[in-house]
This record gives C-alpha cells, sequence and structure tokens, in this order.
C-alpha cells in the first residue's frame, strides 16, 4: 500500500505530495508544527497538542485553517489510511504561497501537511532504558521557543554535534547561565531533597505536552515538583535527570558532558515516573 499523506485538503500518496517553490514556509521557515505520539491507534492528549497548535498560529499571527474537531478527524484518517496503530502524526502549517517577500502576503492561505510513520515505542524505551548521555551548548535559538515553529536550524547543528560527540541530546543553557531544555525535549532532574524540578513553561522553553502531563502525573501522586530557574551547578548535583518527549517520552540521563549523574545509572524516582507515565498511555506499560 502506498503511503498516503494529506496536504491542504487532499489525500495524496506520499510522492505525489509537493509544496510550491514559493511556500513561505520553504523560503522563511513561516510557519508551526506539531508532533503527536499514537499508541495503540489513540493520539496521546490530543486536546493539549490542538490548543498548543492554536497558541503557535496565535503568535505568529497565522490562521489555522481548520477547528481541533477537523484536525483531529484528519489526523484518524491518516492513521487509517497507512494502517498505523503505534507511531507519530506530524502537523505542519504555513503561511503558504506568495512571491517572496518579507511582508505577509495578503492573498494567500495556509498550506498544511499530515503525515504518519510507524514507530516501534517499545523498542525505542529499551534503547533509553539504560540511561543517555547529553552534552550542554550556549543556546544559538531565537528567542521565542515557547511558539512550535519549524526554524529549527540551531537544533539541527547541536543534535548533530551531539550524536557526533556520542550523546543523546543537546541541553540549551541561556546567555544567564540558566538551563533551559534539549533540542527537542524538556528537561527534569531531582534534587536532593528528591523534589522534582523543571525550567517554568514561559517564553524561553517549549511547553511541552510529554512534560505537561508528567507535571500532572506528579501531581496526581503526591510528587514534590518545582517549576523554577536553576543553574548547571545544580544539575551536575542533581540525583536523577530526564528527559521527556512525545517521540521518547521519558529517557532517564546519566551523564552531562564528562560528569556522570550520581552513579550513572537511572534512578528509583525516575525510573517510577517513567513507569507511571507509561501507565498513563493505556495499554503501554508491560513493553
Amino acid at each position: 500500500m502506498s503511503k498516503i499523506v494529506f496536504t491542504s485538503g487532499q489525500y495524496k500518496p506520499y510522492h505525489s505530495a509537493v509544496t510550491h517553490v514559493e511556500d513561505r514556509g520553504y523560503q522563511f521557515g513561516d510557519g508551526i508544527y506539531e508532533v503527536t505520539a499514537v499508541v495503540g491507534g489513540v493520539l496521546v492528549d490530543i486536546e493539549w497538542h490542538l490548543q498548543r497548535k492554536q497558541r503557535s498560529c496565535d503568535e505568529i499571527k497565522l490562521i489555522n485553517p481548520y477547528s481541533n474537531k477537523v484536525w483531529e478527524i484528519v489526523f484518524n484518517e491518516v492513521l487509517r489510511l497507512n494502517r498505523i496503530s503505534d507511531g507519530l502524526v506530524y502537523s505542519q502549517v504555513t503561511r503558504g504561497e506568495s512571491p517572496r517577500n518579507f511582508l505577509f502576503p495578503g492573498e494567500s492561505k495556509p498550506n498544511t501537511v499530515v503525515l504518519a510513520r510507524s514507530v516501534d515505542h517499545c523498542n525505542v524505551l529499551r534503547k533509553t532504558e539504560s540511561g543517555v548521555k547529553v552534552i550542554t551548548r550556549p543556546e544559538l535559538r531565537w528567542r521565542r521557543p515557547d511558539i512550535k515553529s519549524i526554524c529549527l536550524l540551531p537544533s539541527v547543528l547541536k543534535k548533530q554535534e551531539a550524536m557526533e560527540q556520542g550523546a543523546y541530546e543537546v541541553i540549551w543553557i541561556g546567555d544567564d547561565g540558566c538551563v533551559l531544555e534539549g533540542g527537542s525535549s524538556n528537561l527534569f532532574f531531582i534534587d536532593q531533597a528528591n523534589k522534582l524540578v523543571t525550567h517554568p513553561s514561559d517564553k524561553r522553553i517549549l511547553g511541552g505536552i510529554t512534560r505537561r502531563r508528567l507535571l500532572d502525573v506528579a501531581a496526581k501522586n503526591d510528587y514534590l515538583f518545582e517549576e523554577r530557574e536553576y543553574g548547571l551547578d545544580e544539575l551536575l548535583g542533581a540525583r536523577e535527570v530526564f528527559l521527556t518527549s512525545s517521540s521518547t517520552f521519558v529517557a532517564p540521563v546519566v551523564q552531562v558532558d564528562d560528569k556522570l549523574i550520581a552513579d550513572g545509572q537511572p534512578g528509583e524516582l525516575v525510573s517510577k515516573l517513567r513507569r507511571e507515565y507509561l501507565d498513563f498511555v493505556t495499554g503501554f506499560s508491560n513493553y
């Protein structure tokens, strides 16, 4: 069966879906995107993802072409057409096609893309179960990473550098020394008082959906947690560290740059939080 994608109102075979050379996403990175996990045919936290999509559109004055209900229908149809029950759905909206000009076009309409791919979530989890290494780098991004923009070159460059150094992820450090988040993930640590700490969901980070859900899980299980700024020294002195994202769920971090975290093994609380998050993802906790 040919892979099917949804683009600007039509379901098309993958190799027939094309972008105009003057699409503003292609020429300016003028657009937003979302990535949603699918487990057992269910779009995980789809309501929150669609809320964030609308917020990103609003922040860059981009017309969202569809209602949340229509987006969800399209997502599920793309999953059905491609017979995907476990994977990821990628959706993108750009400002559309117009002659190249930095100013907003007057007449163009948004272009959309929705595609899905199968992912063996169990295999992804096994690869991160024993913990991963991350590297820290000065932040290169624009000052609005809270908008899920398709302008991702800084993360591309530094995630590539991380891979070349045998690391899983890059962690951004702000000009003021504040630890922010990963190149495509949010960052948590557990301090010496057994409190869960993460950077506030403000304009300096992207408020991740998995991050949000994990804080909800923590609250329901009566874990102490705090959203606040912190520096690299505090991170390196943590009892446990981990990453969250829609593609990897919860990934323990056992090394930051050249420093092992605790004994270099995933900690007890991270492992417990990982299990409790997976329990939330219905039917997926027994990987």
